[in-house]
């Protein structure tokens, strides 16, 4: 009985080295930073932005020999298969060399690229699987790598300004009024579909006095402030809209009611006025009753 098992297990050992000698199986240390860069390179929290319905060139650097750890990966650049296949259109496109380089005096380098054109829409994202297959010079294939990243295409955002009094309200601008009913308006320019909202705060000095919510029209958002009481005034102009939690800030103006000018449902004279009334009726005075020398 030992006998029989040992023969068997004589006859494993054989068979299993003539198998590791006529076959032998590769194991393929890689270089620490193999994957060296990639576009689009973006994450799930950090996406690479793309322009709608622009043409990219898709680049995947590849390192292939490392000085340092002696590390060099078999075949050549001939030999690599290197494809990305866009998840979301079920696209793959396969990548062909350009430049074979050393990279930081370390790492020696395959560089590898291909062109696709971005599908049209805005905010779409967008899932990149790198798949990268290695061989030798004779096709047999070693080992492959894969990566994914992530792209997205860019939010146009819109636009428009603001008006107080029906007087365009740029940035960091000025504007007297005389009435303490001041008028408010915002008027889109572009992309007016993706406005959820438009509001202005009213500051005086570190104070918020108020936000006032426009109301929207056919052609724009109006709304009105009554201010309470003579003085300057910081308006301060918001619109939010669907592809930011960020509302954009549109409007910074100082809006002025000085003492002495005319009040709302009343009547009145500054002090320049009064002094010119006051000369006025003195000079008709002396004109009317003044006796002649």
């Amino acid at each position: 009985m030992q006998k029989t098992l040992g023969s068997i297990m004589l006859l494993a050992g054989v068979a299993i080295l003539f198998v590791g000698f006529m076959f032998p199986m590769a194991t393929i240390i890689y270089p620490e930073k193999f994957w060296y860069s990639l576009f689009p390179d973006g994450t799930a929290s950090n996406p690479t932005m793309l322009t709608p319905s622009s043409t990219i060139q898709l680049k995947c650097q590849l390192v292939y020999y490392d000085v340092q750890t002696r590390v060099h990966l078999p075949g050549t650049y001939l030999t690599w298969t290197v494809q990305v296949t866009i998840a979301e259109t079920g696209e793959t496109i396969t990548l062909f060399d350009e430049v074979v380089s050393p990279v930081e005096g370390r790492y020696a380098t395959f560089l590898f690229k291909g062109s696709w054109t971005v599908p049209d829409g805005e905010g779409k994202t967008y899932t990149f699987n790198w798949l990268v297959i290695l061989r030798d010079n004779d096709r047999v294939e070693y080992g492959r790598q894969t990566k994914t990243t992530i792209a997205k295409t860019v939010s146009v955002e819109p636009d428009g300004y603001f008006t107080i009094n029906n007087v365009k309200a740029d940035e960091q601008t000025t504007h007297l009024v005389v009435d303490s009913l001041v008028t408010m308006a915002f008027v889109p320019t572009k992309s007016a579909e993706k406005i959820t909202s438009v509001y202005v705060e009213v500051w005086k000095a570190t104070s918020k006095l108020a936000t006032v919510t426009l109301t929207k029209t056919d052609t724009q958002y109006a709304g009105t402030y009554t201010l309470p009481d003579f003085g300057t005034y910081q308006f301060k102009g918001f619109y939010a809209w669907t592809d930011s939690a960020t509302p954009i800030q549109k409007m910074s103006v100082v809006v002025n009611m000085e003492q002495g000018q005319i009040e709302p449902g009343g009547f009145g004279f500054n002090t320049m006025q009064i002094l010119g009334l006051a000369s006025t009726c003195i000079g008709l005075v002396l004109i009317l009753f003044g006796k002649p020398r």
